[in-house]
């Protein structure tokens, strides 16, 4: 559980660091990661969302 609430203070601390805009972008995108019309779907795009933003980190 932890790990967890490890992630979660990670994502936190990097939504305070992006602009008005890019979080917009991001709330669609997580949006429809968690309303998939199957679970494999919602698995794929989660990975290939986030390394789309790990991407834009380096």
């Amino acid at each position: 559980m932890q790990a967890v609430s490890n992630r979660v203070a990670i994502l936190a601390s990097y939504l305070a660091k992006v602009t008005p805009a890019m979080l917009a972008e991001m709330k669609r995108l997580v949006q429809q990661v968690f309303e998939p019309p199957t679970y494999e779907k919602g698995k794929r795009r989660a990975r290939g969302l986030i390394v789309r933003f790990e991407l834009r980190r380096l």
